[in-house]
């Protein structure tokens, strides 16, 4: 009777701790799920965050740099900048960048997006894009900061729709595409583009 006592307590105990080790397992799995939700949620915050747009123009040998857009406009229409920070042969080929800025950005600098995305220190965002450089009269505009990068570093693009007379002051523009994109006039950007200059 005491050995079958002994053997019933025994039993009872291992139940209870499986029963304890099922609890500790599903609490860490809820742990896991939230923290692989949190992790997940970061990364959707981070690419929300990353900037939207990127401008650079290119003229009289300097790399004019914009993350505000109504100051690149501002610039490509030939008037005058009013604040601007200067770095002489910061440009690939050592040429001098002008960072143009609003007067808010003015007062944070050290924090600029557009600095970060010139000197490759941030990612532009990856849905939502809108950029443009004005290199040699030409507008080269684009909607994936992969294919900007890409540009800005060799100077080339190898899928395009190029448009003669098209852009501000009969500009030629040049709608810089990916391999997939190739295949399809690019009418949204295109819309993007002249709504962007009001044209």
């Amino acid at each position: 009777m005491l050995a079958n006592k002994s053997r019933m307590t025994f039993a009872a105990v291992a139940l209870l701790g499986l029963g304890l080790s099922g609890c500790a397992t599903e609490q860490g799995a809820a742990k896991s799920d939230a923290k692989t939700e949190t992790v997940k949620a970061a990364a959707v915050e981070t690419r929300a965050a990353l900037p939207q747009q990127y401008f650079e123009l290119h003229k009289d040998g300097r790399i004019w740099v914009f993350g505000d857009a109504k100051l690149y406009q501002t610039a490509v229409a030939g008037k005058e900048v009013p604040l601007a920070m200067t770095r002489i042969g910061a440009g690939p080929k050592r040429e001098t960048v002008i960072f143009g800025l609003t007067k808010d950005e003015s007062k944070k600098v050290s924090s600029l997006p557009q600095i970060a995305l010139f000197e490759g220190k941030l990612e532009g965002a990856a849905e939502g894009f809108y950029g443009e450089i004005v290199k040699a009269g030409r507008h080269y505009v684009f909607d994936g900061w992969k294919e900007m990068k890409d540009f800005r570093h060799s100077g080339e693009a190898p899928y395009v729709f190029t448009y003669v007379g098209a852009g501000p002051k009969r500009a030629t523009v040049v709608y810089v595409r990916n391999k997939a994109q190739s295949k399809k006039a690019p009418d949204e950007l295109i819309a993007r583009f002249r709504q962007f200059h009001a044209l």
